[in-house]
Formats: structure tokens, sequence, C-alpha cells
């Protein structure tokens, strides 16, 4: 690829090296999930519309989508461990600055900063996966960051409902999770995954360009999981006013339903660890999109011919969702097994285009929701899982049987 590097690689990083690798990248989910409950209450502490509370999670992608351009490259050139712990320190005084806001205008450069801040946990971890892991070890752990992730949403709502509820519904309780979230993972990043690289002239940006940019099979992947994550992003924020509004559940059953959703998430991305030994990251990429597909095309199917069938509708979003669970860790491994170098870049442009597509898809999510007409949004999830099967299904028929791919 395009950087001349020689990194001083640790053989076998522990286990509490590798816990606290995975911590960074459960705080990004978190920093997404956690605040998914109480989107309503902040709605109304600031006297916003359903679509502006709707949309808060947008912004933060935005943050984060514009992080991504900054972290991975600048990793490429300085000591990644060391970017880790600063900007984790940077996050959690952000993240309890949210507490004392006062305004609307406050809350939102709040949480745009954050998602910028965020960004370095993912572009950069993944560089740090490259760095110490290699071979099937590196799938292995990108699957167990798989699982993690998933992990985010499925469990990230639920624990902010309890903190919020001891809280006495304070909104701002939220954001003094993801800051002692974040107070643990630097003190243990700091102390179990430090590490030294020692780094070679990089090449110019052109031969960058050049390289990573004609790469057609990184960018196959890379699409292929990119628009299900945005799918993922957008039912976070729409999916409790769907199951309630919509589907008419009642509040009791309402936490039930999106729980099971987002826990059917993780279990695809448990099913990929579990197969990672013995099925490539391209082949369970393919499958994943698969399951999405069928999920996507039921959830249509049965808004049209079953409007508000509240059963159908979860059955049909468990498929999307669990499908999605394991298309991510899947379209991550299949996307870095092809660059063998320059790995903050290809992993910054992987968050990248994976944040972009999380923020256009959960704004166009919120605006069709808001139309009060459920068919279009079906459609555009329908669609974007259609395009990313086509991409893993060009990827499978290009790419070798290769675990490493």
């Amino acid at each position: 690829m395009s950087a001349t590097k020689t990194i001083s690689y640790i053989s076998g990083p522990s286990a509490w090296a590798s816990i606290f690798i995975c911590s960074i990248f459960l705080l990004t989910q978190f920093n997404v999930s956690v605040l998914s409950p109480v989107i309503p209450a902040i709605g109304d502490s600031f006297s916003l519309s359903g679509q502006s509370a709707r949309l808060i999670l947008s912004y933060g992608f935005a943050g984060y989508m514009v992080g991504q351009l900054v972290w991975g490259p600048v990793s490429d050139r300085i000591n990644r461990s060391n970017i880790i712990i600063i900007n984790l320190v940077l996050y959690m005084l952000v993240a309890l600055s949210a507490m004392i806001v006062s305004t609307e205008t406050a809350l939102w450069g709040v949480y745009i900063t954050m998602g910028f801040l965020a960004a370095t946990f993912t572009s950069v971890g993944n560089a740090i996966l490259k760095d110490r892991y290699q071979g099937d070890d590196y799938v292995k752990m990108v699957a167990n960051v798989g699982v993690v992730m998933a992990a985010g949403p499925a469990i990230g709502p639920g624990l902010a409902a309890i903190i919020v509820t001891f809280a006495n519904g304070a909104w701002q309780a939220a954001f003094l999770l993801l800051g002692l979230i974040s107070l643990a993972s630097v003190l243990g990043f700091s102390i179990c995954c430090r590490y030294s690289s020692s780094k070679g002239p990089l090449r110019t940006q052109e031969d960058l360009s050049s390289s990573l940019f004609r790469n057609g099979r990184y960018f196959a992947a890379l699409f292929s999981f990119s628009l299900p994550f945005g799918i993922v992003i957008s039912y976070l924020a729409v999916g409790p006013y769907l199951l309630q509004q919509y589907y008419a559940l009642p509040l009791h059953v309402l936490h039930i339903g999106f729980g099971l959703t987002t826990v059917v998430y993780l279990l695809g991305a448990v099913i990929f660890r579990v197969r990672s030994t013995v099925m490539t990251p391209v082949v369970a990429l393919y499958m994943g999109t698969g399951i999405a597909l069928m999920g996507a095309a039921a959830l249509f199917v049965t808004a049209t011919l079953r409007p508000h069938d509240a059963w159908l509708g979860l059955l049909a979003l468990s498929l999307l969702l669990g499908g999605a669970g394991m298309v991510v860790p899947a379209g991550k491994a299949a996307t870095m097994g092809q660059v063998d170098n320059a790995f903050g870049t290809a992993a910054s442009v992987m968050k990248f285009v994976q944040s972009a597509c999380a923020v256009l898809v959960s704004a166009c999510a919120a605006v069709l929701y808001s139309a009060q007409n459920i068919i279009p949004l079906f459609l555009l999830y329908f669609g974007i899982v259609l395009l990313a099967f086509l991409g893993a299904v060009l990827l499978s028929r290009q790419v070798p049987a290769n675990k490493s791919q």
C-alpha cells in the first residue's frame, strides 16, 4: 500500500489488552445506543419537535464522520495508543460537560464533539488490530470486536434506562454513564494496551490515493456492510417510535420488543464469531446480507399487506437486524483484509464511509417516518440491503476463499 513502516509487534497480546481494546469499540456504540432511550426526554427538556429530537443521532454521526478524516491518517504518523488515551480523556470531559448545558445549541455542539472524538476509537482501533494481530488471530479478534460492538445496541438502551430511572428520569444521567465508561476505558487501556511503534517515511498522499482508491475489492466490501450499518443506526433513532406509534405496542411491551430486536443484532455478531474459524469474512458477508435482505423484504411486504401487525413486524425486524449483526463484523474483516499497509488511513476511510451511510440513512429514516407513511421507510430499507447484497455477491465471486480476505 502507501506507507512504509515497521511495527514493533507484541506477540500474543494479553487477555487484558484484548479486553480493553474491545472496550474502546464498545464505547463508540454506547455513544449512540445509550442516548436512544432518552431522546424523547431530551426533546421535552428543550421543547424540540419529534423530528428534531430523532435527528440528534445524525448530529453525533456527523461529528463522527468528520473525525474519520483526521484520526486515521494522524495515527499513521504518531503513536496510536497515545492518541487513544488522550482522546479518551477528552471524550470523558466533554461527556460530563453535557450534564450542565442549558441550551439546545450547546447540547448539539457537545454531542458533535463527542462523535468527533469517538471516531478515534474505531479508525485507530481498527489499525491497532492490524498492528497487533495477524492471520487467523486477526479474523478472530475482529469477530470478538464485532460481538462487543453489537452488544452496544443490545445492552446500551437498557443500561441507560436503568440509570436514568434511578436518576428520577434525568436524561443527564446517560451522559454521566458515558463519562464513567470512558474513565474505566482510559485507565485499563493506558495500563494494558500501550505499545511502541517505529514508522519509516510515508509516501505522498498521491501514492496513497492511487493505491487505496483503486482497490475495487476494498470498496466492494466496504459498501456492502456500511449500508446495512446505516439501517442499524436509523433503527436506534426511530425504532422506539416505530414500535409505539406504528405497531401500537404498550410501554411495557415496547421495551421487550425493542430489546428483542437489538439482542438479535447481537446474535448475528455472535454467529459470525462462532463460525469465523471455518467461514471466510466474505462468505459471512454474503450470508448476512442475504438474511438481512429477506428481513427487509418481509418488512415491506407485511407493512403493505398486513399493516400494523406487530408480531410479523418484529419477526421481519429481527431478520433484518440479525443479518446486519453478521454483516458488520464480517464486512470489517473483509474490508481490511484487502489492504496490507497504511492501516490507519484505510481504517479511517472505512469508518468515514460507514459513518456517512449512518448519517444519510438515519436522517432519511427520521424524515420518512415523520411523514406518517411507513411504506417509503421500509422501501428505503429494502433498497439499501439489496444494494449491499449485490455488492457481496460480486465480492464473493472476485475474492479467493482465504480467511484473511
